[in-house]
């Protein structure tokens, strides 16, 4: 990362495994601790206001997402993760992704949650083809980029 920020992406899904890794970043970042939270439409309905409040204890600055809506409302399942008013939403995961990855600063680290490598959403409509990983390479190499012009 140019600005010498790190990004992880990691399948945690559910408040132990989100608290499990949250937990153990916790003690290694040099500066804040930035999370992309999520959670799958049709399942776990009962378990996300816990992970907003995991997330909320370990992570300084929090970023709800989609992620896989199914055939639930995505702003209801972003409302149950939002446990606190300074979780920031962005509804686009790639949008969040790029938008938190160019915010990095110098011993920043971005925890990228909920999805590991799976390669699509599922929603009400069908699948649509979404990668983390895909979209973290592509946004490093355009802030690798030169600058045309200069």
């Amino acid at each position: 990362m140019p600005a010498g920020g790190q990004v992880i992406v990691d399948f945690a899904h559910n408040p132990h495994g989100l608290e499990t890794v949250l937990g153990s970043l916790r003690g290694q970042v040099e500066s804040e601790l930035v999370l992309i939270l999520s959670s799958k439409g049709g399942w776990s309905r009962e378990k996300r206001q816990r992970m907003g409040e995991v997330a909320g204890r370990f992570a300084d600055r929090v970023c709800i997402t989609d992620d896989d809506p199914r055939d639930e409302d995505p702003a209801l399942i972003r409302a149950q993760l939002r446990t606190r008013a300074d979780f920031e939403i962005v509804p686009d995961r790639a949008t969040a992704i790029r938008k938190l990855m160019t915010r990095l600063g110098c011993g920043d680290t971005l925890l990228i949650a909920g999805r590991g490598e799976d390669d699509y959403f599922v929603t009400a409509f069908g699948r649509k083809l979404h990668n983390d990983l895909t979209i973290v390479d592509r946004t490093i190499n355009t802030m690798n980029a030169p600058v045309q012009g200069a």
